[in-house]
């Protein structure tokens, strides 16, 4: 299991998005141990409150407040906690239900190994609905701009 000091922490997180992590140490009313989710608040400060995780921690039912981001008292680190599935390790009933594309887009690295979207699935997929999409959100801004002329 992969150990990060906080710093190295929120870099990862800040590259990887939400991420699920143990504590090493208390910390306030959480105890050592505790599985969060993290993700990076406005203060670029790795955060476990709802807006931050997409209230992840709910799964948890916790009963202290797991509502915190890390401060500079902290003097922990966070064990990484990996849930990935690997594609190639699917059996065999699954692989064939998903889509062949699906594995496409795991081996370029678009989607992880939770079948969820990388943020390089993300880029490529916003640059291809701007590409396919491109007259009509022009002609929404086109119209925009119309609506802000007249107001003035």
């Amino acid at each position: 299991m992969k150990t990060l000091t906080a710093d190295e922490f929120v870099s990862y997180i800040k590259e990887n998005g939400i991420t699920l992590a143990k504590t090493t140490v208390d910390y306030y009313r959480m105890p050592k141990g505790a599985k969060v989710w993290f993700g990076i608040d406005r203060q670029g400060l790795a955060a476990s409150h709802d807006s931050w995780t997409d209230s992840k921690n709910k799964e948890f039912n916790y009963d202290f407040d797991y509502g915190w981001h890390i401060e500079n008292d902290y003097n922990g680190k966070f064990e990484l906690i990996t849930k990935n599935i690997n594609v190639n390790k699917l059996t065999s009933a699954i692989k064939r239900r998903l889509n062949k594309g699906y594995h496409t887009l795991y081996e370029v690295g678009y989607i992880d190994g939770n079948l969820e979207m990388t943020d390089d699935g993300k880029r490529e997929l916003v640059d291809i609905l701007l590409e396919v999409n491109l007259d009509a959100l022009t002609s929404s801004a086109q119209d925009l701009l119309d609506e802000q002329k007249k107001d003035k």
